[in-house]
């Protein structure tokens, strides 16, 4: 991870995930969807693959340690089991090198001038769920379950999936290291770095003047 001083985290309190929990039908709102290709010490493997101990590739060119990993199961949308669904990338949108699945509430690393020009910060993170309408970008409701895997590593750190999409994994302990937008914030960020004026769709529209 990036320098810092270690000492400013000692006010909180490091909460651990087991280091594997299989639990169905909770934590898939977060994550990275089974398939997701990261870099690891050993090459590119899918997330489900990776155990505690593993290194992955950083953002920051280092190679950060898995301490805890989760596998949760979202089912498939029906009357009795309601979803919010997951955002579809497709291969490009994120400089990814192929599709991937995000959940709706993963925090994704976006880089842009425009973000250093109103923020002062060159990344950010914004919520996968502002993602919708962006590049193609788009809300889907799988027919099938869909495994997700949480990462934990010692440090906050944010990992290349499929080469190009920065994904946000905590630590277990809260902090303001990277600057988080809300999804009012997030969107306006994004619209400024389309080069296209409505690139939303006009049901997504609706859903976000709501």
């Amino acid at each position: 991870m990036f320098t810092r001083n270690k000492t400013a985290f000692a006010e909180y309190e490091r909460v651990i995930l087991s280091e594997e929990v299989n639990s169905p039908g909770a934590f898939t709102r977060t994550g990275m969807v089974a398939g997701t290709l990261l870099e690891t010490q050993h090459g590119w493997y899918p997330v489900e693959q990776l155990n505690v101990g593993d290194r992955v590739a950083t953002v920051d060119g280092g190679m950060a340690r898995i301490v805890a990993t989760r596998h949760d199961f979202a089912e498939p949308v029906s009357l009795g089991n309601p979803s919010v669904g997951f955002l579809h990338v497709p291969g490009g949108a994120l400089e990814n090198c192929a599709a991937l699945m995000l959940p709706v509430d993963q925090y994704v690393g976006i880089e842009s001038a425009e973000a250093e020009k109103l923020l002062g910060e060159p990344a950010v993170l914004v919520p996968a769920t502002a993602l919708e309408g962006y590049r193609g970008i788009s809300r889907r409701f799988p027919e099938e379950r869909v495994e997700v895997i949480n990462l934990q590593f010692e440090d906050e750190e944010i990992v290349f999936a499929n080469t190009g999409v920065q994904i946000y994994c905590g630590s277990g302990m809260d902090s303001d290291y990277f600057t988080r937008l809300d999804l009012k914030r997030a969107r306006s960020l994004l619209q400024l770095m389309d080069s296209e004026l409505g690139f939303l769709s006009p049901i997504a529209e609706a859903r976000f003047a709501a």
